[in-house]
């Protein structure tokens, strides 16, 4: 495995976790960060890892998706997702203190029929 596959294959790992407790997240946020560190990923990518990670974290108290999330469960881009916000089509609450946003369960469930 040459080092580019090694690295796509970490930050696919990294997409993956879907768990909410805190070791996991904290050692995934941990591996994002160096990842970054050494240019192995871009900021954008680096910043959407993380996002979602720390939403996931914050899943136990405020059930929703990340936009990297919700994009999943839609089958959408991310930047789908955020122009739908924008545009009113979506229903996202922005997390105090941050540029993330939170997508309710209902509002994917919602939207689960409707992709353009």
């Amino acid at each position: 495995m040459t080092n580019e596959e090694t690295i796509r294959h970490e930050v696919a790992r990294l997409n993956a976790i879907r768990v909410h407790d805190s070791w996991t997240i904290d050692k995934a946020l941990a591996k994002a960060e160096l990842l970054n560190d050494i240019g192995a990923i871009d900021f954008d990518e680096y910043v959407d890892i993380k996002d979602r990670l720390e939403a996931l974290r914050e899943d136990g108290n405020a059930k929703g998706y990340s936009v990297p999330m919700a994009a999943d469960a839609l089958g959408i881009t991310d930047r789908t997702v955020r122009q739908w916000i924008r545009d009113g089509k979506m229903q996202a609450r922005k997390i105090s203190g941050s540029r993330r946003w939170l997508i309710d369960s209902e509002e994917i469930a919602r939207l689960s029929g409707k992709t353009e």
